[in-house]
């Protein structure tokens, strides 16, 4: 989806192609749905045109059959012939048999579906066919169930099929039963040979795959692929498959019906024989007609999914033709946003009468305005950056004056208590003098009073002594914290001693609260570095514990550990205050991030510490804090 946002001409073409899509698809689906109907329609015409052919087939026997039947009976020689044979021995000895017989022959030979042409009468209890054949003397004419048909109809009759007694071929008779003053007294035949019958199907099948069936109209069947069912098998038969589709065989409306046959989908069709009310049953291999239409399916949805490409590629190019200046625009709009002012819309798309072209002027003209603004703009800038520069040096300067201050306030109260008792002890020593010299001039001087007098002296000297080094130290390591951070000289420098010097330095301020500071340090750690950047470092990490991390707090332990790792040295510094919380833990290197504004903090002091660290010492940082617990800063500083 990102690629499809990424442009215009993207968005576009993927909406028109998804509307190509669905129109396509409605197609598509519309075409198989118009597709399927139609071959449906054809199968249930050509099924139709089919059945009716075997129909008028078997109808044009059967016509054949009944119109010979009729001649028959029109035949002078056949009527005067069974009207004359009384006896066996009549039935050639007549003068009408030459006649009758080659008449019979004829009518064979005319249609070789024809099985026979015969002629009988009851009287003589006989018949004659066109082989010249006479039953012999047990034969009945009244016994065969045959005659019984024609004996019940004043017209052409057919028999329903039957197997020959000789022959043992299935047939059906047309027989006609003629009448004098309402006595038969004989009949014409004409049997039909339903071995033709398969040839007639084999002809018009449609397809290799599909089956045929000819069956009575109570349901015996007259042909059927497996030759053993033939006249031995009917569709009410419990066990026949095409038993459950009897509904839709007898239906007077040809319709395709789905139906399983054997395990395999057919579909299936019944055509009416209105002779004889017999039914031509095709079933249709409907997995071989799917195939078809899948196949059919399969080219139209090819050449639409071709067209559909086509389609949208060439959608493609046009809106992407058309869109190009919008790309054009945002990569104008990008340069812009990174402060390129320097390029120009090109002139083809200026000159465009269209929206387009209304939108690249009124884009060439915001460019011309941002390019002149940005270059009064630049100047301004570029004045206010020196004017910004000189005040953040000069707020650096007065930050680490401001960390030298503290200093020389935390100094100045320190010697405040040797200088007081070393003025006090001088005073003692005054009384002391004053004292004595006054004795000496009364002359009551004694022994124990001299001796009284040096003891004192040399108790009040050596109280003296002690206050005056003290002081003397405390000057001594100020003067060097304060030489070191004005100074930026490369030196060697014991480690320990400089931070010693800067705890004793900021004892002032944290002995009040009764803090602690915890040193472990080697002593025979020896850098060649800038000894003021430590004594900076560690000033404002104390100054910023006293002030934050022990605000409102009494008995703050501050730890500081110091040791070589590979050429690296590092320094952890650690405080059990009030820790940082997790929102101002990004913000703590941050110049002028303070907590405690509205007591005047600037915000510096860590700023200072991190650029220290990270540009004039070349290490690195990394704070860790827990609300309520500690803050550690873990600073790692190589040394060569």
């Amino acid at each position: 989806m990102k690629w499809i946002r990424r442009s215009l001409a993207n968005t576009l073409s993927f909406l028109i192609a998804g509307i190509l899509l669905i129109v396509f698809s409605a197609i598509g689906l519309s075409s198989f749905k118009f597709m399927t109907q139609r071959v449906k329609m054809d199968l249930l015409e050509k099924t139709y045109i089919q059945s009716e052919s075997i129909s008028k087939d078997v109808a044009n026997i059967f016509e054949n059959a009944q119109l010979y039947t009729r001649q028959m009976a029109l035949n002078h020689d056949i009527l005067d012939y069974l009207k004359t044979v009384k006896t066996r021995e009549d039935v050639k000895s007549s003068p009408y048999y030459p006649n009758v017989y080659d008449y019979l022959v004829k009518i064979k030979e005319s249609n070789p579906v024809h099985f026979l042409a015969w002629v009988a009468n009851e009287q003589a209890n006989f018949y004659l066919d066109n082989f010249n054949t006479v039953p012999d003397v047990d034969y009945e004419v009244t016994k065969r169930p045959w005659y019984a048909v024609a004996t019940h109809s004043d017209t052409v009759a057919f028999t329903p099929p039957y197997v020959e007694w000789d022959t043992r071929k299935t047939v059906i008779s047309s027989i006609l039963a003629l009448r004098e003053n309402n006595e038969i007294y004989g009949f014409v035949v004409v049997d039909i040979m339903l071995d033709a019958i398969p040839e007639i199907f084999k002809d018009t099948a449609l397809s290799e795959y599909d089956k045929s069936f000819l069956v009575t109209d109570d349901g015996k069947y007259i042909y059927h692929e497996d030759s053993d069912k033939v006249m031995n098998a009917s569709i009410y038969d419990s066990e026949d498959p095409l038993k459950p589709y009897i509904h839709a065989i007898f239906s007077p409306k040809p319709e395709l019906v789905s139906i399983d046959y054997q395990g395999k989908p057919y579909y299936l069709m019944s055509y009416s024989i209105d002779n004889n009310k017999w039914h031509v049953i095709t079933l249709l291999d409907r997995e071989s007609i799917n195939k078809s239409i899948y196949g059919i399916y399969f080219w139209i949805v090819f050449f639409m999914v071709i067209a559909f490409i086509l389609a949208v590629g060439t959608i493609h190019l046009m809106v992407r033709r058309h869109t190009k200046p919008y790309e054009l625009l945002v990569s104008f709009a990008d340069d812009i946003a990174s402060g390129d002012y320097s390029k120009n819309i090109p002139e083809s798309h200026l000159s465009r009468a269209d929206e387009m072209g209304m939108i690249c002027n009124s884009f060439q003209s915001i460019i011309t305005t941002f390019r002149n603004e940005n270059v009064v703009l630049e100047e301004k800038i570029s004045q206010k950056n020196k004017e910004l520069e000189l005040q953040y040096q000069y707020i650096i300067e007065t930050e680490k004056a401001a960390s030298l201050g503290n200093l020389v306030a935390g100094v100045a109260h320190e010697i405040n208590t040797p200088l007081g008792v070393s003025i006090s002890t001088t005073s003692h020593i005054e009384l002391l003098n004053q004292k004595n010299l006054e004795l000496i001039e009364q002359g009551k001087m004694t022994k124990a009073d001299l001796i009284e007098y040096f003891e004192g002296i040399g108790e009040a000297t050596h109280l003296l002594t002690n206050n005056l080094n003290r002081a003397a130290g405390l000057v001594k390591s100020f003067k060097k914290i304060a030489v070191n951070q004005s100074s930026e000289v490369r030196v060697k420098f014991n480690l320990k001693e400089t931070i010693e010097d800067v705890i004793l330095s900021l004892r002032g301020e944290y002995k009040r609260q009764q803090h602690q500071i915890q040193l472990n340090c080697d002593s025979a750690i020896e850098l060649d570095s800038f000894p003021g950047a430590y004594s900076q470092i560690i000033t404002n990490l104390i100054m910023n514990s006293i002030e934050h991390g022990f605000r409102d707090r009494m008995n703050g332990i501050i730890r500081i550990e110091c040791q070589l790792q590979s050429d690296v040295l590092v320094l952890v510094y650690e405080d059990n205050g009030r820790g940082i919380d997790p929102e101002h833990m990004k913000k703590i290197f941050e110049p002028f991030f303070t907590t405690n504004r509205k007591n005047g903090n600037s915000g510096l002091g860590m700023n200072v510490v991190y650029n220290i660290i990270t540009q004039t010492l070349l290490g690195k940082i990394v704070l860790e804090s827990e609300v309520n617990r500690y803050t550690r800063f873990i600073i790692e500083v190589p040394v060569k």
